[in-house]
């Protein structure tokens, strides 16, 4: 439109210039006719007029003639005089018109130009967000790169845990099982033993009573067998105390099931996390025989705790991720007796206690067993 309006201007100020050179032509060309005349009557001498022409006539024909001459003389100076007027307000109009036409066509370069700049701005303006959608187009290409890279990383580790939990417990399952085994092959010699030595006293006094010529006494009954309860599979009231050095003990993440943030489905967090730093001191939450202390992939450092059978199941529980531990397999430690130091070894984000129960093998919430 802009530029429409500029090409308007510009052909009008070209047709007003053209007109004006023609007026200023007409101009000169009767200014010249004027000047023509007036030669010729100043040839006609000094004292020569209109008058003089008509008084000359030498009868009433030349008079007559004269007089038309003289007024064909005057009506051609009167129109030419006329004419050169119009010329002049014409050229005076044109003038000024094309003065106006002058004026507009600067002002609507200017509004051109400033339409170019514009236009030129709003094209680097343009550009530039073109070129930050490119860029974050191909920042967020390769996001979805970083984030299927951390996906496949997060689904190898979680089967890595997953595999390993498992594992763990079926270790933990088949000691129990052996312990158990060997906790009944015990009680079952020692009834044994104890029903023989009931026969070898029946006999050692039936064989004085007949030295002695008495009756002897009727052998004793055997002693009835110890009454063996299955285990329940559950414990209950606070049987530990703080396994940390922080207190009170704070929980920054929940045992149970819960939502993988990488991988987005639901799997089990088998332990409760307790907030430490790095290098925290770490304590025995109970009287045990640690059952082993090394290193456990995923579970990083681990020291497994085994308390013996506690209301009629097996209780064990394990500290995981730790800079080091300061205890042994075999080895006896009371409540409160350092073990280790937190730390972030294994599959882990950050230092933290990540703290299991097991029942009987399997995994329990720690929470209520901690008194919390």
């Amino acid at each position: 439109m802009a530029a429409s309006r500029l090409q308007d201007a510009t052909d009008l100020r070209g047709s007003l210039t053209a007109t004006i050179a023609a007026d200023h032509a007409d101009e000169v060309e009767l200014r010249d006719a004027l000047g023509a005349m007036a030669r010729e009557a100043y040839r006609g001498g000094p004292g020569l007029s209109a008058l003089d022409v008509i008084l000359d006539a030498e009868d009433a024909t030349e008079f007559l003639d004269n007089a038309r001459l003289v007024d064909a003389a005057l009506a051609s100076q009167s129109r030419i005089l006329d004419e050169l007027r119009e010329v002049d307000a014409a050229n005076r109009n044109s003038e000024a018109r094309l003065s106006a036409v002058t004026d507009r066509v600067a002002e609507l370069k200017q509004q051109a130009e400033a339409k170019v700049v514009a236009a030129d701005e709003a094209r680097s303006v343009a550009q530039a967000h073109e070129d930050e959608i490119t860029q974050l187009i191909a920042d967020q290409s390769a996001k979805r790169d970083v984030i299927a890279s951390l996906k496949a990383q997060a689904e190898t580790e979680q089967a890595e845990i997953d595999a390993q939990q498992a594992a763990l417990q079926r270790e933990l399952v088949a000691i129990v099982a052996e312990q158990r085994a060997a906790r009944e092959a015990a009680e079952a010699a020692a009834r044994a033993a104890a029903e023989a030595a009931a026969r070898a006293a029946a006999e050692a006094a039936r064989a004085a009573a007949e030295a002695a010529g008495r009756e002897p006494p009727p052998p004793p009954p055997p002693p009835p067998p110890a009454p063996v309860q299955p285990p329940s599979g559950a414990v209950s009231g606070a049987l530990f105390g703080n396994p940390t050095a922080i207190n009170p003990m704070y929980v920054t993440s929940e045992y149970g099931m819960r939502l993988h943030p990488i991988l987005g489905y639901v799997r089990l967090h088998a332990g409760i996390d307790l907030r430490t730093g790095c290098n925290t001191a770490l304590y025995a939450p109970r009287a045990a025989t640690v059952l082993w202390s090394q290193w456990r992939n995923g579970f990083g450092n681990q020291v497994m705790l085994d308390y013996g059978t506690v209301q009629g199941n097996a209780l064990m529980s394990s500290s995981n991720h730790l800079t080091r531990s300061v205890v042994k397999a075999g080895q006896r430690v009371d409540k409160g007796q350092l073990i280790g130091y937190s730390g972030n070894t294994g599959l882990s984000g950050a230092c933290h206690l990540h703290f299991e129960v097991y029942v009987n093998g399997s995994t329990v919430n720690p929470r209520p067993l901690l008194g919390l």
